[in-house]
């Protein structure tokens, strides 16, 4: 598979300015939407493809490019970006055409939240910044379009987007302040994506709904996913709706939002303190949308943020204005290889769950859970035997033994997590976790060659591996 055109640029909107100390990264930003007009002569075979710095959606004449949610894997950008490739020749047509490209702040451009109270990603991620998309469209092989200072750039509906603390979307207009277009050429190793993309399945409607003693309502899904929102209802002009998402009720049967605070941000700890954020943080990283709406209809659907939850908790709006709710589930697209049915309706259930629980945090790496989504080599270690009876994980080890070997130390130690992001607790050194988590990284190439006889794997991996037993059986304890 060919990489994107060697004319191909990086291109984004203006670069974001959240001050000296990221404190404003909290305050309206508008999302970038770049686009841009093209011919094609004759329609045939034609593909695009597309490297994201952050997340992306793109659209080709109005339609989506493909099924793909969260378009833009998280790896070290540094070392290296993956590239997607679509057939989108059932989209373009002979003549006029048109391109759109909506920017999302993904992993490339985090929050300074301080998770635990210690780790800014700001300050930890190899690289930060604006969003950026390069891609290559051809026809029969031929070159018909890329990116370059030749497309346009206006503001989205988003005034806020994060992995973490979720969306702020106006719905008043579609298309925002003409804004100049940032070209950069590429210096970056870019290969084709091994890892299946994440994509939508089937909604969970919302099905119990009642009224809190404040006015507003909460709706139950009867079930944990992680998803995206999608709702619809009747508004005014300039009226606010604000959703916010728990896993659990407290004693009172309100919801809770302790269980899912991004990076524990708001938990109360013994000491009688919550766990600080940082300069510009809410006090409380609750998982949270809000709306500005326009007259008459809304429907509003996440973009760039999945939500982790069973409840939703709906302010600014009745029981009368809200039209339809569902929670739609998204994760990595992994193929079921292996299924338990055991006869007994309960245990079958528990079997439903745990399977829902992995999918529930793989979103191009395996999480831990939804207030860190982060790559710890130790559960990988302990899930590696049930995620591999379960799913085809052939792409999801070649791209997470890349971002270990990718954040690997000069001495020859790989991280706690992949891709790293400052966190080493009990490590052999600064950007090194404990053995175990270490240990993922050979444990995850031999389940790769026992599993898929991944031979081109192990030789790739050999001289790195090697360099961590060394590294490792000549630490002093």
């Amino acid at each position: 598979m060919k990489a994107v055109s060697d004319n191909a640029k990086w291109i984004s909107g203006p670069i974001y300015d959240y001050g000296k100390d990221d404190a404003g990264y909290y305050r309206d930003h508008r999302n970038h939407v770049l686009s841009r007009a093209f011919t094609i002569d004759a329609k045939s075979k034609t593909e695009l493809r597309v490297a994201v710095l952050g997340y992306a959606r793109l659209l080709l004449n109005g339609q989506p490019v493909s099924d793909s949610e969260l378009l833009g894997d998280w790896t070290n950008y540094t070392k290296l970006v993956y590239v997607r490739t679509f057939d989108v020749s059932d989209l373009v047509h002979e003549g006029d055409n048109q391109i759109s490209v909506e920017l999302g702040n993904g992993w490339y451009n985090p929050s300074p939240l301080t998770m635990f109270g210690k780790y800014n990603l700001r300050e930890r991620l190899a690289e930060v910044g604006t969003p950026q998309v390069m891609l290559t469209l051809e026809t029969d092989g031929q070159i018909a379009l890329v990116s370059d200072e030749s497309w346009e750039c206006h503001e989205g509906q988003l005034l806020f987007n994060n992995v973490y603390l979720g969306e702020t979307c106006d719905l008043r207009s579609e298309r925002g302040t003409q804004l100049d277009v940032i070209t950069c050429k590429n210096f970056r190793m870019l290969e084709p994506a091994v890892v299946e993309p994440c994509r939508r399945f089937a909604p969970v409607a919302g099905r119990d709904l009642h009224e809190l003693e404040d006015g507003s309502l909460v709706v139950d899904f009867h079930e944990l996913d992680t998803g995206m929102i999608d709702i619809s209802f009747v508004a005014s002009e300039d009226d606010k709706v604000t959703i916010r998402y728990a896993e659990e009720l407290d004693a009172s049967g309100t919801p809770s939002y302790e269980s899912s605070h991004a990076g524990l941000v708001g938990c109360l700890v013994p000491e009688g303190f919550r766990i600080p954020g940082g300069p510009g943080a809410p006090e409380c990283a609750i998982q949270t949308d809000r709306i500005i709406c326009t007259d008459g209809e809304n429907h509003f659907t996440n973009r760039f943020t999945v939500h982790s939850c069973r409840y939703a908790v709906i302010e600014g709006l009745s029981r009368n204005q809200l039209q339809e709710i569902a929670l739609v589930p998204v994760h990595t697209d992994l193929v079921a290889v292996g299924s338990i049915a055991t006869g007994n309706e309960f245990y079958d259930s528990m079997v439903d769950a745990a399977v829902r629980t992995k999918l529930n945090n793989v979103h191009g790496l395996w999480e831990d859970c939804a207030r860190e989504r982060l790559g710890y080599g130790g559960d990988m270690v302990a899930l590696a035997a049930s995620n591999l009876a379960a799913f085809d994980c052939e792409g999801l080890i070649r791209k997470t033994v890349r971002d270990f070997r990718n954040d690997q130390t000069a001495a020859g130690g790989v991280p706690e997590t992949a891709p790293f992001m400052g966190i080493g607790s009990n490590g052999t050194a600064y950007g090194e976790g404990p053995l175990l988590w270490q240990l993922a990284y050979p444990h995850l190439v031999l389940r790769a060659y026992q599993f898929y006889g991944c031979r081109d794997l192990v030789e790739q991996e050999w001289p790195y591996v090697q360099k961590l037993v060394d590294y490792l059986l000549g630490c002093e304890l």
